[in-house]
């Protein structure tokens, strides 16, 4: 491994990628964490309480790059990230880019 990251303060319970170096992880905290592979791990992205309990699930659609097809599924250039918890919850996030890696860089549109 070049390097790892401590995820959080509680269990991290799920991660994905969006095939291009963004990773995703979710804790039994509640929190979602943005992850930059392809800058050694950097964090680019925290939502602290996403949800109120433990998050269980978590899934991220491939970007447009990764997509080889031309049918316009891309919804506007937006990455969508999907959560569910054991707080009986489902969100959709959009990930919006953001300079400021203190700051959530995803809005709720549950």
């Amino acid at each position: 491994l070049d390097g790892s990251q401590y995820g959080d303060g509680r269990p991290l319970s799920a991660l994905c990628s969006d095939g291009d170096g963004l990773v995703a992880t979710a804790s039994w905290s509640g929190a979602i964490k943005l992850w930059d592979a392809n800058d050694n791990l950097r964090l680019c992205g925290f939502k602290p309480l996403a949800h109120e309990d433990r998050i269980m699930g978590i899934a991220m659609r491939p970007s447009s790059s990764s997509n080889n097809n031309n049918n316009n599924t891309n919804y506007g250039g937006n990455k969508m990230l999907a959560t569910s918890s054991i707080d009986l919850t489902a969100k959709l996030w959009k990930l919006t880019p953001n300079n400021d890696s203190n700051d959530s860089n995803d809005n709720n549109d549950s």
